[in-house]
């Protein structure tokens, strides 16, 4: 979408960009960290940590970032799992999969629960966005095939 002056003597065009956001499906043992959202939107719903990218920031540092502060973990940001929109939604959600290297797993100020999940053990009718069911069959993809299995 992109808004255009009226005036006839004016080329000035807004365009409205998209918000970008960034999230990674960390794993210990096998299994990912979801958490139970404590605000809307999905309040009471899982997702794995993720958020806004800062302006300037690195998207692979904004998932990392958000890891540590939704769910108080260390994480190494691996391989690109997917680029997630949807019509008439005006986030760009970028995921990665990640593995836990430190930090105390924990729902911390964004969360109410915290739950450790296997790829077959994913709640898909409690997750809270289109993106995250996305970018978890993704994930359950990437387990099965992309690492060689």
């Amino acid at each position: 979408m992109q808004l255009c002056c009226s005036s006839p003597d004016c080329n000035h065009v807004h365009f409205l960009d998209p918000k970008v956001a960034a999230g990674v499906i960390p794993t210990i043992g096998g299994k990912a960290i979801i958490l139970q959202r404590a605000y809307n939107p999905g309040i009471g719903l899982w997702t794995f940590p993720g958020g806004f990218v800062n302006r300037g920031e690195v998207v692979s540092e904004a998932a990392v970032r958000e890891a540590k502060e939704e769910a108080g973990v260390d994480v190494h940001a691996g391989n690109l799992l997917g680029v997630y929109s949807f019509k008439d939604n005006p986030t760009i959600l970028i995921v990665y999969a990640g593995e836990v290297i430190g930090g105390d797993p924990q729902a911390l100020d964004e969360s109410t629960d915290i739950r450790f999940v296997g790829p077959d053990e994913i709640p898909f009718n409690e997750l809270a966005f289109d993106t995250t069911r996305a970018a978890f069959r993704d994930w359950q993809a990437w387990l099965n095939y992309g690492q060689g299995h």
